[in-house]
């Protein structure tokens, strides 16, 4: 598996979906009991691509990302990440060289 097709597919399962059969190419067809279908690609690299299916599905969500650095107590920095965006987040602070090993606290939460 590579990208976000592990993580849209845990998404799916976890909402309902069960897969119907596979599709064109690489592609596998997703549906959920109340008949909303969704291809899901087996190369999903893209996070763009892996929020448009979850938004597709209707299970699309935006969280909020809040860090604060060490070095910078009274500076918290606040962000919108979508669901899928979170992972790729978390992967990017802990490989940035100017954020390593600053980031004390990391908070993500459902926004409304």
């Amino acid at each position: 598996m590579n990208g976000y097709e592990k993580l849209v597919k845990e998404l799916l399962l976890k909402h309902g979906y069960k897969l119907v059969r596979t599709g064109k190419g690489s592609h596998e067809i997703w549906a959920s009991e109340k008949g909303v279908s969704v291809a899901v690609n087996h190369a999903c690299k893209s996070r763009d691509t892996a929020n448009s299916i979850m938004k597709s599905t209707g299970i699309a969500q935006t969280y909020r990302v809040k860090i604060k650095l060490s070095d910078e107590p009274k500076i918290r920095y606040s962000c919108f990440v979508n669901r899928c965006g979170v992972q790729t987040f978390l992967s990017e602070l802990q490989t940035s060289p100017i954020l390593r090993g600053r980031v004390t606290c990391f908070e993500s939460s459902p926004s409304k």
